[in-house]
């Protein structure tokens, strides 16, 4: 099973505890406040030294063909397949590359063989609930790893750090523009607390019903309110 081919449904996470291990992988490795850093150099040095005794991690290297996935994890054994090109590129610091590798280490950090692949009955499910999508963890984890919130709040220009940072302009923008809005003051958020998906929704038609996820159920809700 490898999860570059289709979207796979795991354990659920917020983006926030996902940057929070992005950032302890950083403090692993040393490089917490480096803007750039080699993330080839990172899955050679710390990420397969980690694994070694528990789960070794093995490489594959292919030459990808038109069409083809330039790189994925499978697992038993725990496997990186990634096309040649793109991982001497990534040595070399070219930020598509670099943001390849690092969304395919979000998968050997976050996940594992127990991943359920999406039928079509839960379809709809992933795309209320972005959480459980093994895809969507893997790039919150590949933008936070890259760019922690520290490094972009030294940044105040996204052409600056996407140089500094060895990333593209267009997720630098998106970062320091996210940040931006996470500053801002938050409005007040009134409702009841949805153990399924986590998310303070209000009541709909006076039911309990989760304006996220789209659970009826009474269980487990608990009434809430933000500071």
């Amino acid at each position: 099973m490898h999860l570059a081919l289709n979207d796979y449904e795991v354990i659920f996470r917020r983006e926030e505890t996902i940057a929070e291990i992005a950032l302890d992988w950083r403090k692993e490795s040393g490089e917490e406040n480096s803007a750039d850093f080699s993330i080839v150099k990172f899955v050679d040095s710390v990420l397969a030294k980690k694994f070694q005794k528990k789960d070794p991690l093995h490489f594959d290297f292919f030459d990808m063909e038109v069409g083809e996935k330039p790189a994925w994890v499978s697992y038993q054994p725990l496997t990186l397949h990634i096309d040649r090109e793109v991982w001497e590129y990534a040595r070399l610091g070219d930020p598509t590359s670099r943001f390849i590798v690092a969304h395919e280490v979000g998968h050997l950090i976050l996940h594992d063989h127990h991943a359920k692949a999406f039928s079509s009955d839960t379809q709809a499910r992933r795309n209320q609930i972005k959480e459980i999508s093994a895809e969507w963890q893997a790039n919150i984890f590949a933008t936070h790893f890259l760019l922690p919130d520290h490094i972009v709040l030294a940044h105040n220009d996204p052409g600056d750090l996407a140089k500094s940072c060895s990333v593209t302009r267009e997720l630098a923008k998106d970062r320091v523009g996210a940040l931006g809005e996470a500053t801002r003051p938050c409005p007040k958020i009134e409702g009841d607390f949805c153990i399924r998906c986590g998310d303070f929704t209000k009541r709909v038609n006076g039911s309990i019903r989760c304006t996220t996820c789209g659970d009826v159920s009474s269980v487990g809700w608990a009434k809430a309110q933000s500071p």
